[in-house]
């Protein structure tokens, strides 16, 4: 989301931070990424704990928590040799999408993002959106190199190759936001995603191999929910005050467990 220049201006450098942490399982068995999450390390894994709304303005500094999101979202990690798999829930009754091609700008529409940044220093991550279509986009990011965040560049030429994505929505995604379709009675959609380590060799700290067990990488899980009657919600895993993702110095810890 917003991979163009935005800064706000609020977030002071040593300022203390408290983010979200995440102990990530190694899978017991072969994950099939076919969306629907019905492997045994999938219902065994630990949850990420409740996404929150981000501040709806550029200044205000807290975590939206006083907000109960409308709609409720779950997300999930694990790993193996080859993969970092991560898996999203999202309640959403009234579903839609209009972008097909890959590599669009997903994060207009409904979306849910992985931003994971191997070194948690801050200056070079990865972006991976999904769509309720199952269309990707994914993007190397190179940030300001100090805590108030904000993007310098977004390569969007740069693809996670071998990268395994699936989609199962419970309904009717919508061709528009304003679709006659979309009524009310969809259950929502659930997201599977396998990254392959190999392909974050660019990103400094990633190596193109998995992590060894204890290691912690900066990783944070979002989701944009635009519903029909009312509002856009922004939300976060490990929240970033500021309606700006891009802020790696508020991304969750996960670390990767034997």
């Amino acid at each position: 989301m917003l991979w163009t220049l935005l800064l706000c201006g609020a977030v002071f450098a040593g300022a203390p931070v408290d983010v979200a942490r995440y102990q990530c399982y190694r899978a017991l068995s072969p994950i099939n990424v076919d969306g629907r999450l019905d492997e045994l390390d999938w219902q065994i894994a630990p949850r990420v704990g409740k996404f929150t709304k981000v501040g709806q303005f550029c200044g205000e500094a807290i975590p939206r928590s006083d907000v109960v999101p409308r709609y409720r979202t779950e997300a999930m990690m694990l790993w193996d040799d080859e993969y970092l798999y991560v898996a999203f829930a999202c309640e959403d009754p009234d579903m839609w999408a209009t972008k097909f091609k890959r590599d669009g700008h997903l994060w207009e529409e409904e979306v849910v993002e992985v931003f994971v940044d191997p070194d948690g220093d801050g200056k070079d991550y990865a972006e991976l959106e999904v769509n309720p279509l199952n269309i990707v986009v994914d993007l190397k990011i190179t940030a300001w190199p100090f805590p108030k965040g904000g993007v310098k560049e977004g390569d969007i030429g740069w693809d996670i190759k071998g990268l395994k994505t699936a989609v199962v929505a419970e309904g009717t995604v919508a061709r528009s936001k304003d679709a006659p379709e979309r009524k009310g009675e969809d259950r929502g959609w659930t997201v599977e995603i396998a990254i392959p380590w190999k392909a974050l060799k660019d990103i400094p700290g990633a190596g193109g191999k998995p992590p060894e067990p204890g290691d912690q990488w900066r990783v944070n899980l979002y989701r944009i929910e635009r519903p029909k009657d009312g509002r856009d919600e922004y939300l976060a895993w490990s929240n970033v005050r500021f309606l700006n993702f891009h802020m790696p110095r508020y991304f969750g810890v996960v670390e990767f467990m034997p």
